[in-house]
């Protein structure tokens, strides 16, 4: 029963693994090296807002990431949990499905990557109109 799993796994790492080898290793023209950077910057956001989304709704006072709840003080929420949300399902979920896509080499692959890129902007900037206040991350990922 549990070396299924293993094998459900190697249908996803091995094709992922080959992807990274050809893309990383072997690259020798600029539009293979902007695709290999667009698939380098769309894992790390659905990486990133996974781990932070999860922690966040793990934790939905914030502690988790140490947040404070007065930030949300003139906001419509009383905690981080819709944040959480919206950051794991919404941001995470779309990069994910993109990463997917990218590493499958489907027509759609660069459509997904830009609704990723729209929602990581959609969320930053609801967030700093929501508590007013800005950080070198937010930055930082619109910058990706």
């Amino acid at each position: 029963m549990g070396n299924e799993n293993i094998y459900l796994a190697n249908d996803f790492i091995d094709p992922f693994l080959e992807f990274m080898l050809i893309e990383f290793v072997f690259i020798h023209d600029k539009k293979n090296k902007m695709k290999t950077l667009l698939f380098i910057l769309i894992s790390f956001l659905a990486l990133t807002s996974f781990i932070s989304g999860l922690l966040i709704l793990s934790h939905p006072d914030g502690s988790s990431l140490t947040l404070r709840l007065d930030m949300l003080k003139d906001t419509p929420f009383h905690n981080f949990l819709v944040p959480g949300l919206v950051l794991t399902i919404l941001v995470g979920g779309t990069n994910s499905i993109a990463v997917v896509y990218n590493i499958k080499r489907l027509p759609n692959r660069y459509n997904w990557a830009i609704a990723g890129g729209v929602m990581i902007i959609c969320f930053i900037l609801t967030q700093t109109i929501l508590i007013k206040a800005t950080s070198w991350l937010q930055f930082l990922y619109l910058g990706i």
